[in-house]
């Protein structure tokens, strides 16, 4: 235990981070309520992120990269499972960063992983990629986690 530190203490601290961590889902949710209501005037930032009207090898290969970055797997994982070039993964991904439709978890390990930001869940674009891919593979369904 830390010198001077009791465990009332402890509790207060505990039940502190609980209240933050609660509030931070709130301000999560209620994000994504907005993006919601305003799904499609955004949509036109996202699919030209991924140049959804511009259909190039580069373009699906960076949907699939979108699509396998779920918050556990590391960018040569994510490389491996898409068959893309890890260099090309990376740069994809600081991109996407930058756009800020995926976040750098912190590190662990030095290992780079990241997550998709909740705008994802609240304007459907894992959804509308997998559909996009499923046209060009003439229908075939895209089994992404």
């Amino acid at each position: 235990m830390i010198k001077g530190v009791t465990m009332a203490n402890l509790d207060e601290i505990y039940t502190e981070v609980l209240n933050i961590k609660t509030d931070v889902q709130a301000v999560k949710q209620q994000t994504s309520w907005i993006l919601r209501g305003h799904a499609e005037q955004v949509a036109s930032h996202w699919q030209e992120i991924f140049g959804i009207k511009a259909s190039t090898k580069r373009n699906y290969s960076k949907m699939r990269v979108y699509l396998e970055t779920n918050g556990r797997r590391t960018v040569s994982e994510i490389a491996a499972a898409t068959k893309i070039h890890v260099a090309d993964v990376s740069r994809w991904l600081t991109e996407m960063e930058k756009e800020r439709i995926v976040e750098l978890l912190p590190a662990i390990k030095k290992r780079k992983i990241y997550q998709k930001t909740p705008a994802d869940f609240a304007l459907g674009i894992s959804e509308h990629l997998r559909e996009e891919l499923a046209k060009k593979n003439n229908g075939k369904n895209i089994a992404v986690e």
